[in-house]
């Protein structure tokens, strides 16, 4: 993984999280365009940290668990970029780029950085299976923070005050769609994955 092209989308990353918890709060356009350009350029810088790892190695950035949760995180933004435009869900990014940010950070935490994978371990099926379960997983990423929305828009339609975030976030048809989208792609993926690993293992 390229060191510097990661770094910079990390930050990217970064910048576009607080932008997007500002927009939750303040609800402005200029905030909203700021932090839509910030996750899309992280996401590119990522993109290309990826392409750079590939080449290096001659083999796609999946066999060791620091090159997989970085492809998990990739997907994952991928997946709030669309979501956010296919379901015009504006405070996405807020409840979807912190878990993110958390995940990417922990590559650069955890000990083994990027080394490269046992000989003996190189499978396609291994390709295979590993990315069906990040697309499953990343699908799922969606999932939890469309439904962390529902749980708090469908409670402050009980209390019959609504408070700050009833006006910030969607009905609860659009995120009963979306969790339900995000269900029906993450789960089929992540159960092939799954079992793909366990018949090549």
């Amino acid at each position: 993984m390229n060191p510097l092209l990661f770094y910079l989308a990390l930050l990217g990353y970064l910048v576009a999280t607080a932008l997007a918890l500002t927009y939750l709060i303040q609800r402005q356009e200029g905030i909203y365009r700021g932090a839509s350009l910030a996750t899309q350029a992280g996401w590119i810088l990522h993109t290309l940290a990826l392409v750079v790892r590939t080449v290096e190695l001659s083999r796609p950035p999946l066999a060791t668990f620091q090159e997989a949760v970085s492809v998990l995180v990739w997907a994952a933004v991928l997946l709030e970029l669309w979501s956010e435009h296919q379901f015009r869900v504006k405070v996405l990014g807020a409840f979807v780029l912190p878990v993110a940010l958390i995940f990417g950070l922990s590559t650069v935490t955890l000990p083994g950085g990027f080394r490269d994978l046992n000989p003996a371990l190189r499978s396609a099926w291994v390709s295979v299976h590993v990315i069906l379960a990040l697309v499953g997983l990343a699908a799922f990423v969606l999932n939890f923070a469309g439904g962390l929305m529902y749980l708090l828009q469908e409670r402050q339609l009980k209390s019959k005050r609504p408070g700050t975030f009833y006006y910030r976030l969607p009905s609860l048809e659009t995120l009963d769609r979306m969790t339900s989208r995000t269900l029906t792609l993450g789960f089929p993926f992540l159960t092939l994955g799954l079992i793909l690993g366990i018949v090549w293992a």
